[in-house]
């Protein structure tokens, strides 16, 4: 009962700014543009690292069969994974900020994610999936160079 007192203060308060209505200076629209471009600066995700002081990944030169046998031999396959996908996503985002058109690739992507969280496909069919991916994107990439 001792916070009856505050919560009567605080409830007349919101009546009262209840009352008052919206104004044309509530527009928080400026707010939000501000606000996301800051993000926008501040904001950058780094490239995922298989080994500690090794390169970042470059999708387009990695050979698969040797990375199948490197990923048979992890003992932490999720951990692996994890990073592996995640080195994808940041190459689909920028395929998607030079087209938009290639948002079919990211919904596809988080379909096959889904499927591994949801326990419908092993860490090791899920690491095929991501490389018969991973060539779908290879294959838009070099489409979308030949059109330039």
């Amino acid at each position: 009962m001792s916070y009856l007192p505050a919560r009567s203060a605080l409830k007349a308060i919101s009546d009262f700014i209840k009352r008052l209505g919206p104004t044309t200076e509530d527009d928080l629209d400026k707010v939000r543009e501000e606000i996301t471009g800051k993000l926008d600066k501040s904001i950058k995700s780094k490239p995922y690292i298989i080994d500690e002081g090794s390169e970042p990944i470059d999708l387009s030169n990695i050979d698969f069969d040797k990375l199948k046998e490197r990923f048979a031999k992890k003992k932490n396959k999720r951990v692996a994974l994890q990073k592996v996908k995640g080195t994808i996503e940041e190459r689909l985002e920028q395929m998607i900020e030079q087209n938009r058109s290639r948002i079919d690739f990211k919904e596809e992507f988080e379909e096959m994610i889904e499927r591994y969280n949801n326990y419908s496909v092993t860490a090791e069919i899920q690491l095929e999936e991501l490389f018969a991916f991973v060539k779908k994107l290879d294959d838009e990439s070099e489409r979308h160079m030949q059109i330039f």
